[in-house]
């Protein structure tokens, strides 16, 4: 089951996707948010034959809905409708700081990691999630 994982914020969509098994996330680039996103992101479902995509849901150290959570909800509701996939949000709470951490560790420069940041957290987010259903 091939899986895409989207890291949502204001300018710019961290993409991610599992390998074909489900079984390891790759981080795979960015996406500009703006009116070619929606095109970008069905040309990947089909170039890899997504199954499903697994959405960074912002929530609260506390479990509360973060300040974004309401954007992430209307796009959700826009990829499911417009693309005919199934959408499924996920905490997506330290998957930056976890995925800074990883990249500060392997001692990449800070300005590639301000390039690769948003997808290693998709790929965070998305191991997660994978990990998580393999349970």
């Amino acid at each position: 089951m091939r899986l895409l994982g989207l890291d949502w914020g204001t300018s710019k969509v961290g993409i991610a996707i599992s390998d074909p098994l489900g079984i390891t996330a790759q981080p795979l680039h960015y996406l500009k948010n703006d009116a070619t996103l929606m095109n970008a992101i069905s040309s990947l479902i089909d170039k890899n034959s997504v199954e499903a995509i697994i959405l960074g849901f912002p929530k609260n150290m506390n479990g509360s809905e973060g300040d974004s959570a309401d954007h992430v909800k209307e796009f959700r509701d826009k990829l499911a409708g417009g693309l005919g996939i199934e959408v499924k949000l996920w905490d997506e709470r330290l998957t930056t700081k976890t995925a800074m951490r990883t990249l500060i560790d392997s001692d990449v420069s800070r300005k590639k990691r301000k390039q690769i940041i948003d997808s290693a957290s998709a790929c965070v987010m998305l191991q997660g999630y994978m990990d998580s259903i393999r349970k």
